[in-house]
C-alpha cells in the first residue's frame, strides 16, 4: 500500500471520473457510471491481488461501527490506525463500491485513500527505525 504514496499525492494525480448517461443510437440510455484512472484502477487491482481485500470479514456491519465511522471521518483518528483497520477500510471501500458504483472515485476524491496509504507508510517506516535500532 505504501508504495502508492507518491503517485496519489502527486497533484497530477487524476482519480477518474463520473460519466453521464448517454443515449445510444438503438434509443438505449447508458446511466451514469463512475470510471477510475489508471492509477486508481492499478491500486485497486493490487489490493485485491495482495489481500488487502479481506473474504470471510462481515465489512457491511464493519462499515458502520462507531470505529469505521470514525477511522473515515477524523483524519486524526485515521492518522492512528492499526494495519488490520486500513485492511478493514481497503475491503469497505472495494466492498462498497460492487455494490454503489463510485464509492472508490469518491475514496479517491475525498483523499480517504489518500490518508489509509499516508497512514500505511508511517506504519512501514516506523518498522523501519524499529529494526535500525
Amino acid at each position: 500500500m505504501a508504495a502508492y504514496l507518491p503517485v496519489l499525492q502527486s497533484p497530477d494525480f487524476w482519480p477518474g471520473e463520473f460519466r453521464p448517461a448517454q443515449k445510444t443510437e438503438t434509443g438505449s440510455i447508458i446511466m451514469p457510471y463512475a470510471v477510475l484512472g489508471d492509477i486508481a484502477d492499478a491500486f485497486v487491482s493490487a489490493a485485491y491481488d495482495r489481500g488487502w481485500v479481506q473474504c470471510g470479514f462481515d465489512w457491511a456491519s464493519w462499515a458502520h461501527s462507531d470505529e469505521a465511522q470514525k477511522l473515515c471521518n477524523d483524519p486524526s483518528a485515521l492518522a492512528q490506525a492499526e494495519p488490520l483497520q486500513l485492511v478493514y477500510l481497503i475491503t469497505v471501500v472495494c466492498r462498497q463500491d460492487r455494490f454503489r458504483d463510485g464509492t472508490l472515485l469518491s475514496a479517491f476524491k475525498s483523499f480517504l485513500i489518500l490518508g489509509i496509504v499516508r497512514r500505511a507508510a508511517a506504519i512501514v517506516e516506523d518498522e523501519r527505525c524499529r529494526l535500525q535500532s
